[in-house]
């Protein structure tokens, strides 16, 4: 006898044949029009943005029809792992592409500063809403609004509202892509404990809520993460770390591909390392072949080797770089004995990303100037 959760993923999944073969024509009559010469210019740069974005579009659609026929055939429940809701969040910014500058992200107050829940199909249902919603919402784009709501008496959940910058742009298309995406993406926010309502009015954009549980408000440690949005353009202008080989050590993969990207674009040239042993192997290797590390960004919480255990490891071997410890406790306690492992400093991942930025760049001016 069919379940419930059958029937639905069956009715998902009829729908989903017909928007692969549209989206799927759409990809490959744009291609072509690329590879026969026929576009010049802007408009090739154009196509292949439309491309991309289509081809991401139905990745992302993919890839949750997926996560919901893995829980289904498997009878388990979501995982639940620690989560930076602002990295996760840029994260999936991130994975729009050049989309990702008509999503804004706007937080406001104090929020968790982790929270669990299931991080990988999380990040696949967020990308579909904002990659749906993108679909209706014209060229001045979308605005995610995240925020803290008491659920009910004494649990918080993370609430994101995903709302049109211009909610009175005309959406003429009856049914679509956006719409089996929110279908879809409103199954998988159930699945990992979540909540998703679409709001329509004829005519007009869709606006998205979804309601994410937190945990015990007492329990929770909340940051204000807007100055970690409000990112300092003119830091990144000067490109402050122009040159800089850094190696950063860190497990969590929405972390190392957001550290990534914002050393990156600072002028560093990065490494990642996903646990202590990893960084104790690298430094070793980078050393021996003539071009070694300028400066370490370690996470102090790390499988196979701590961060701790790696910085001490690496200084039992002389080297005397400056090695940050990186870390989600910003309590000051913490920090008095980071000398004594044989970190050079330490920064609070709190720091927010120009703050990050003005204090490695400090980190290697002094250390320059001691070395001269």
């Amino acid at each position: 006898m069919a379940t419930k959760s059958n029937i639905q993923i069956a009715g998902m999944l009829a729908g989903l044949g017909h928007e692969i073969r549209n989206q799927l024509a759409l990809i490959v009559g744009h291609s072509e029009c690329c590879a026969d010469g026929s576009l010049e210019g802007k408009r090739i740069t154009d196509t292949l943005r439309l491309v991309f974005l289509t081809s991401r579009r139905l990745q992302s659609l993919l890839d949750v029809v997926l996560n919901l026929c893995e829980l289904e055939s498997s009878g388990e429940s979501a995982q639940q792992v620690p989560v930076s809701p602002t990295a996760l969040l840029e994260s999936v910014r991130l994975d729009l592409g050049e989309a990702n500058d008509r999503v804004e992200l706007s937080i406001h107050g104090p929020i968790p500063s982790l929270i669990s829940t299931d991080r990988e199909r999380l990040k696949n249902m967020l990308r579909l809403v904002l990659l749906s919603s993108l679909e209706e919402c014209g060229p001045r784009g979308l605005r995610l609004e995240v925020s803290v709501v008491e659920s009910d008496p004494g649990n918080a959940a993370l609430f994101m509202d995903v709302i049109a910058v211009d909610p009175q742009h005309p959406y003429l298309s009856v049914a679509g892509v956006s719409d089996l995406g929110f279908q879809v993406s409103n199954s998988l926010c159930e699945a990992i404990g979540g909540e998703l309502s679409v709001l329509r009015r004829i005519g007009t954009p869709a606006e998205v809520r979804i309601l994410l549980p937190a945990g015990p408000l007492a329990e929770l440690r909340m940051m204000d993460a807007k100055n970690d949005l409000n990112l300092d353009m003119e830091i990144l202008q000067l490109r402050p770390l122009e040159g800089a080989r850094i190696l950063v050590a860190e497990d969590d993969e929405d972390n190392q591909e957001l550290i990534r990207y914002i050393l990156d674009r600072a002028g560093a040239g990065v490494t990642v390392a996903s646990n202590g042993l990893q960084a104790v192997e690298i430094v070793e290797k980078n050393e021996a072949s003539g071009s070694p590390f300028d400066l370490i960004l370690m996470d102090l919480e790390m499988p196979v080797l701590s961060g701790y255990l790696a910085t001490q490891q690496i200084r039992a071997k002389g080297h005397d770089l400056p090695i940050v410890a990186f870390s989600g406790n910003s309590d000051p306690a913490s920090s008095t004995s980071m000398k004594d492992t044989g970190f050079s400093y330490f920064i609070s991942k709190s720091i927010g990303r120009a703050g990050l930025l003005k204090c490695l760049a400090e980190f290697l001016r002094a250390t320059t100037h001691s070395s001269s």
